[in-house]
């Protein structure tokens, strides 16, 4: 299946029964053990024909933002005064989810590298693994000093190889679909491009999927019209 189709099946249609049915907790509506399997060639997503897709500038913004290691929104352009991100983050902009920070940076145990180093050393690993929480993020996730409310919604991902091909693992806690969902896979896959290209230094592999895993997988209350919009356009079909 396309990712389309994967995203209408086990995420749209489930959610949108869910809602015409009014079983909704306090402004959210979602789906438990949610399970994707995706293709990596393209980081961008288009739903219903426009009705929901990819935000590119945004997605620029956060890229940058990422890769500059920086755990503070503070000074980065499309971060900074995005209501989401200043919603989560201190007075002073600390954020726990600059996920290039989590992935790349010494101070979180160069993970990214680690991983890497795995492969290299055996093709059939198991310990390629990026590791993006932490035990301490359940004091950390809102003491004020790191954060004023962010749980680092993945937990963590690995690369295996199986028949030649890399296939990347995602496992998350939490996705809200409208926001979250879009903007975490764009990241995924320049990590899985990324990491790709690094491999096929040593071996010669072919391109694979993302298995996506998501706990708790979510529309919240803002966003039911357009989920509802999402449900029709597709039902239609």
């Amino acid at each position: 299946m396309t990712n389309e189709e994967e995203i209408v099946k086990n995420i749209i249609f489930p959610l949108g029964q869910r809602l015409r049915k009014g079983l909704v907790t306090y402004k959210l509506c979602q789906i438990l053990n949610c399970h994707l399997t995706l293709d990596p060639s393209s980081p961008f997503l288009n739903l219903g024909n426009g009705i929901r897709e990819s935000k590119y500038n945004y997605l620029y913004n956060e890229l940058q933002w990422y890769m500059s290691k920086d755990l503070s929104i503070k000074g980065h352009s499309g971060i900074e005064g995005n209501p989401i991100w200043q919603g989560i983050s201190t007075d002073h902009g600390k954020i726990n989810s600059n996920y290039g920070y989590l992935v790349f940076d010494e101070r979180n145990y160069s993970q990214y590298d680690r991983a890497l180093s795995q492969m290299y050393k055996n093709k059939d690993t198991k310990h390629a693994v990026l590791i993006y929480t932490r035990p301490q993020i359940v004091n950390e996730w809102n003491d004020n000093v790191h954060a004023k409310s962010d749980f680092i919604c993945t937990y963590a991902t690995s690369f295996m190889i199986q028949d030649n091909k890399l296939y990347m693992n995602v496992h998350m806690r939490s996705n809200d679909f409208f926001t979250g969902f879009f903007n975490d896979f764009a990241w995924q896959v320049f990590i899985y491009r990324k990491f790709m290209a690094d491999v096929r230094k040593k071996y010669d592999v072919q391109i694979g999927s993302i298995f996506w895993n998501t706990d708790n997988m979510h529309v919240y209350e803002r966003d039911y019209a357009l989920l509802q919009d999402l449900y029709n356009y597709y039902k239609g079909k």
